[in-house]
């Protein structure tokens, strides 16, 4: 993964849902950029374990965190900290573009001594519970150590 890049190569949108690419990514943090079209909601959820921040690039969203809505436009940062309900509706009549950062970023698992055995890290706990998952080696899935 390189160590630089512009926002505008990550732009891009989907008629059916927001748009979402990854900049950067670690065990510890993700950076990405979120893209809502006019009307698009990024419905409220929360992360139990993960802190979370938009930065608005571009346009004006309806924001809601917690129990607050507040409307923010570019240059306007907001915070989600673990366990606090959040998301977001495009507002405006133009793209939103949101820089969006999470950390500890949810890697979902370590592979262990046992190639068949899978410890949760932070963050996936309960994303892992809501789909039944014990073993991700089953699925095929690349684990990193």
């Amino acid at each position: 993964m390189p160590n630089f890049t512009h926002y505008s190569q990550h732009v891009g949108s989907n008629p059916d849902k927001q748009f979402k690419s990854t900049l950067f990514q670690s065990q510890r943090l993700m950076l990405g950029l979120n893209c809502l079209e006019p009307g698009q909601s990024q419905h409220a959820h929360l992360h139990d374990d993960q802190d979370k921040f938009y930065f608005v690039v571009k346009g004006e969203g309806e924001f809601v965190v917690g129990g607050e809505k507040q409307t923010a436009g570019e240059g306007a940062v907001v915070w989600a900290a673990a366990d606090v309900d959040h998301g977001v509706t495009n507002t405006g009549a133009k793209r939103l573009v949101l820089l969006v950062g999470i950390a500890p970023f949810p890697y979902l698992a370590r592979k262990l001594k046992d190639p068949g055995e899978v410890v949760l890290l932070a963050g996936a706990r309960r994303e892992a519970e809501l789909v039944g998952l014990e073993r991700l080696d089953d699925l095929g899935m690349e684990i990193e150590v």
